[in-house]
């Protein structure tokens, strides 16, 4: 097959992937990443398509991060499935084993301003499960996706949680806060609730609780979060606090209102998030993302 209607081809690949069990931004990576890889090669015929040297050259790119080349290494074999399924070319021998001999290097990621870019979160939320216990993910994607501060992580209790809802509380200034759970993170807290909290049977009902299966302490959150980071080779020091930073200028980043991230926040005013952001690249970028408003 020929290169004549690679964007009829490209439309039919998104369609394909679309109706796979994958989130949306992977779906997206994934046709993106196929996309670059049609113009990065030189093929004429799609059946030259998936040469070792094009294979190489994608992946191993020296500008890219290790998590981007694992990522583009599995968007290869989702198109490469795709194409022989539906017999747009045919099935290459060798085309496993030029992919094993491609050997991804690791690079460390550095970030600047002790704000986490949104590829960096998602090493840290995709931390392989392991090398995480369900207590440490649950309280990671916790953080991030919900803005929570480490206070109210360690005060939650089980009762705070309505899973059968997807939903969960907490108390700010006395005033009792509920948020809505996502996906990842119900099934987060059902992984860790069914296979590690609730096999404690103990008078205590704290969510998160210690080796000593006691109440988790603040210096603790801090410490899990920092260990995990430095084993996904991130350079920064996180912690609590860079979490809910990169949390709010990434909500911000992608359009949501004022109003959403200072309810989120509990916060009023711009203020916050500009002091929040305590370095002149994000000041910046949120001063200008309000003043377009």
């Amino acid at each position: 097959m020929s290169f004549s209607n690679i964007n009829q081809l490209l439309d039919e690949y998104y369609f394909y992937l679309s109706k796979e069990n994958i989130k949306k931004n992977t779906v997206l990576a994934y046709y993106f990443d196929f996309k670059n890889y049609l113009d990065i090669s030189e093929a004429v015929e799609l059946d030259e398509l998936f040469k070792v040297d094009y294979l190489r050259e994608f992946i191993n790119q020296s500008s890219i991060s290790e998590s981007t080349k694992k990522r583009r290494l599995a968007s290869i074999k989702k198109a490469y499935y795709y194409l022989t399924q539906n017999s747009l070319i045919a099935k290459d021998i060798k085309f496993f084993s030029n992919l094993n001999s491609i050997k991804i290097e690791k690079k460390s990621i550095v970030s600047s301003d002790n704000i986490l870019s949104e590829e960096e979160i998602d090493i840290l939320l995709n931390t392989p499960n392991d090398s995480i216990s369900l207590r440490d993910k649950a309280i990671i994607e916790t953080i991030y996706t919900l803005g929570f501060r480490t206070s109210e992580i360690v005060e939650l209790k089980l009762n705070d949680i309505d899973l059968n809802l997807n939903l969960i509380s907490v108390y700010r200034n006395s005033i009792k806060k509920t948020f809505s759970l996502n996906n990842d993170i119900n099934s987060s807290l059902i992984n860790y609730l069914n296979y590690e909290r609730l096999k404690i049977n103990l008078e205590t009902d704290y969510l998160f609780l210690n080796k000593n299966k006691e109440k988790l302490s603040r210096q603790s959150v801090w410490k899990i979060i920092a260990k995990y980071a430095e084993n996904q080779n991130i350079e920064t020091k996180v912690n609590p606090k860079i979490l809910r930073k990169s949390f709010a200028l990434h909500l911000i980043k992608n359009g949501v209102s004022i109003n959403t991230v200072s309810e989120i926040f509990g916060i009023d005013n711009l203020n916050f998030l500009l002091r929040e952001a305590d370095n002149k690249q994000s000041y910046i970028e949120i001063k200008d993302f309000f003043t377009n408003k």
